[in-house]
């Protein structure tokens, strides 16, 4: 009996620190990984057309290209009211259409419907006031990458967090929009802020 409850105690010894060793193991946090955005002016006003991640040296290995699609990335979009009666209520949320990808080394550029995410939201009080933006981004399906020596390394979808700081039109890359940055007093003006300072009115030329 006493040996039976030795190997008994030998045991739960060994249960207990076999689960301190497994609370301890190293945990591979998820990387963050940065995504920018680009706005484009259509007749209807700034809309956001692309974004862009690039993936740098990505541990000496390069993404095969046919390994991305028109489904790799999910993007989310918001826009909520910043003006008016209606101010911080949601004006538009969907997912934006990718319409196209392309990868040049590691920087994968990422193409949407320009006719969808708009910057800007139209209200009792007048057209043209710029929403307040939130884009989100999730990888729904693992990325393959080569080594040098053409092994296959997959970029999982839980390996990296996409974050970005686009809170309105003023943190997208447009190289049109960034060149107007006075008031125009003429009618073919490109952005007027008029007597409210948040009120912008992209044209297109």
């Amino acid at each position: 009996m006493e040996c039976k409850s030795f190997f008994a105690r030998l045991s739960a010894m060994a249960v207990a620190l076999a689960s301190i060793s497994v609370s301890y193991l190293p945990v591979h946090a998820t990387e963050e990984m940065p995504v920018e955005f680009y706005g484009t002016v259509t007749d209807a006003g700034q809309t956001v057309d692309k974004m862009t991640i690039d993936y740098g040296e990505l541990d000496n290995t390069t993404i095969e290209a046919g390994s991305i699609d028109t489904e790799t990335y999910k993007v989310h979009f918001t826009s909520t009211i910043d003006y008016g009666d209606k101010k911080d209520q949601m004006y538009a949320e969907l997912d934006l259409p990718v319409t196209g990808v392309s990868v040049a080394g590691n920087k994968v550029t990422v193409d949407f419907d320009s006719s969808k995410a708009s910057t800007l939201t139209w209200l009792g009080e007048g057209r043209n006031y710029p929403g307040k933006l939130n884009l989100t981004v999730e990888q729904t399906k693992n990325i393959n990458a080569q080594t040098p020596d053409k092994r296959d390394i997959p970029i999982t979808t839980e390996r990296y967090e996409y974050t970005n700081t686009v809170s309105s039109y003023k943190d997208l890359h447009d190289e049109e929009v960034s060149k107007f940055e006075g008031v125009q007093a003429d009618i073919n003006y490109q952005i007027h802020k008029g007597t409210n300072d948040s009120l912008i009115v992209p044209w297109k030329w």
